[in-house]
C-alpha cells in the first residue's frame, strides 16, 4: 500500500500541527509497511530532507495551487508512484481539495480532512477580530460582531459561498474525517436534505510523541506553547491574565514558547509595562517545558482541536482553557483533567487559576487524569483508526 499526503505547506515535523500530527501518522503507518509519500506547495529544504527517509514531492507550479501544469504533475506522481490512496490536508481549501479530485480520476481512492472548525471563527467573531479592528482604528465594528444576527448573516454568506466545496469534498471522497463527531452539525449544514453521511468519519489527532519521563515533580510553571498572535491564538489576554496575577504569586513564572508575528509587540509590552517573571523563549522543543510545567493555558479564540493540549496533559500538565470550540469537550473534562472557562471571561480565568496555583493537592488530582486522559490519543490507538478506514476503503 502506498499512501500520499497532500498539503499546501511542506510536511515539517518542526512546524505547525497538521504538519507534526502528518508526520507522526506518516511513521505508523510506515511500522505497518504502508509507503508514504508528500506532496506540497513548499519547496523541500536540505535540513527536512537529511533528516528523514520520506519521500518528498513538490507541485512544479508555484503561481497558483490548481493550475495544469500542477494537475499533469500530481497525474504523474500518481501513477508513477502506484499510490493507492490521497490523504488531501487540506481540505478546508477549494483549491487544494480541486486538485485532489484527480485521484478519483485515476480511481484511487481519496480522504480529505478538514483540520479545523468550520464556523467557530464566525461563532467568536468579535474576540478574533477584536485586535485587527482596534489596530486599524474601527472599534465601533466589535460591537456589531457580538450581535446575534450578524453571526447570523456571515454564516449565511459562508454557507452560500462555500457550499459547493463542500458539497463536492463529500461526494468526490471515499471518506471526510473531522478531528471531532461534535463538528458533524457544521458540516450537515451544507446539506439542504437529510443524508446518512456514512462517508463522514471522526478521528482525532494523535499525540505527537510517546511520553516515558512524566516528571511528577513539578515546577511553579504556567506554560504557553503555540503561535504568537493577538486572533486565534490571543496572547494578548495572556497577558492581560499574567499582568493580573504574578505580583501574589512571586514563586510562580509563565514560560512562553512559540514565535508569531507580534512576538515584539509582545516583548515590547513586558518590558513597558514592567511585567516580571515572563519570559518569551521563541520556538524550543516543547517537551523540556512540558516535563516540568504545572499548568498550561490556551487562550485560543478557537481551534481545531488543540493538540497541544493532549501534548501537555501526557506529561500530567493541567490544562486551563476557554470552551470556545466544540471538541475541546472531547480532551478536557472540566474539573476532572482540566480547567474550562466560560467563553473570554478573563475575570473567570483569572480566578480559577489562581485557585489552581494555590491548592497543590488538586493540581496533583488533575495532573494524574490529566494523564490518563492523554492516553486515549496515543498514535496507536489514532493510528489503528486509520488503518482501518484504509482497508474498508480498498475492499469497496
Amino acid at each position: 500500500m502506498h499512501i500520499l499526503f497532500l498539503y499546501s505547506s511542506l510536511i515539517d515535523p518542526n512546524k505547525g500541527g497538521v504538519q507534526r500530527v502528518t508526520f507522526v501518522l506518516a511513521n505508523y503507518f510506515k511500522c505497518y509497511n504502508i509507503n508514504v509519500s508528500f506532496l506540497s506547495f513548499d519547496s523541500l529544504n536540505d535540513s527536512v530532507k537529511d533528516s528523514h527517509d520520506f519521500s518528498y514531492f513538490c507541485l512544479p507550479n508555484k503561481q497558483s495551487i490548481y493550475n495544469k501544469e500542477n494537475r499533469e504533475y500530481l497525474e504523474l506522481l500518481i501513477k508513477e508512484q502506484h499510490i493507492d490512496i490521497v490523504i488531501n490536508q487540506g481540505a478546508i481549501n477549494p483549491e487544494i481539495s480541486k486538485l485532489s479530485y484527480i485521484a478519483k480520476k485515476l480511481n484511487v481512492k481519496l480522504i480529505s480532512v478538514i483540520h479545523n472548525s468550520i464556523f467557530s471563527k464566525i461563532d467568536n467573531a468579535e474576540i478574533t477580530y477584536n485586535y485587527r479592528f482596534k489596530n486599524r482604528g474601527l472599534s465601533f465594528v466589535i460591537p456589531l460582531l457580538k450581535l446575534a444576527s450578524t453571526k447570523f448573516l456571515l454564516k449565511k454568506i459562508y454557507l452560500k459561498k462555500y457550499k459547493n466545496h463542500y458539497l463536492k469534498l463529500y461526494n468526490e471522497n471515499d471518506r471526510v474525517i473531522l478531528l471531532s463527531s461534535q463538528y458533524f452539525n457544521e458540516y450537515h449544514s451544507f446539506f439542504e436534505k437529510k443524508s446518512n453521511f456514512d462517508k463522514l468519519i471522526a478521528i482525532p489527532n494523535p499525540l505527537s510523541f510517546t511520553v516515558t519521563d512524566s516528571n511528577n515533580n513539578k515546577k511553579k510553571n504556567l506554560l504557553y506553547i503555540g503561535r504568537l498572535d493577538f486572533e486565534q491564538k490571543r496572547v494578548d489576554l495572556l497577558l492581560q491574565i499574567w499582568s493580573a496575577i504574578y505580583k501574589d504569586f512571586p514563586d510562580w513564572i509563565l514560560d512562553i514558547i512559540g514565535d508569531g508575528k507580534v512576538k515584539e509587540k509582545i516583548v515590547s509590552k513586558i518590558k513597558t509595562d514592567n511585567i516580571l517573571r515572563i519570559n518569551v523563549l521563541g520556538y524550543q522543543d516543547p517537551q523540556t517545558f512540558y516535563k516540568k510545567a504545572s499548568i498550561l493555558c490556551l487562550t485560543s479564540s478557537y481551534e481545531g482541536f488543540g493538540l497541544v493540549l493532549v501534548e501537555a496533559m501526557a506529561y500530567g500538565v493541567v490544562p486551563v482553557a476557554f470552551n470556545s470550540y466544540a471538541s475541546i469537550t472531547d480532551i478536557i473534562n472540566d474539573k476532572i483533567n482540566g480547567i474550562l472557562v466560560n467563553p473570554f471571561n478573563v475575570d473567570e480565568y483569572i480566578g480559577k487559576l489562581k485557585k489552581l496555583m494555590t491548592d497543590e493537592n488538586v493540581r496533583k488530582k488533575l495532573s494524574k487524569n490529566a494523564q490518563l486522559k492523554a492516553q486515549q490519543f496515543s498514535v496507536d490507538i489514532v493510528g489503528q483508526q486509520w488503518i482501518k478506514i484504509f482497508n474498508q476503503i480498498l475492499s469497496e
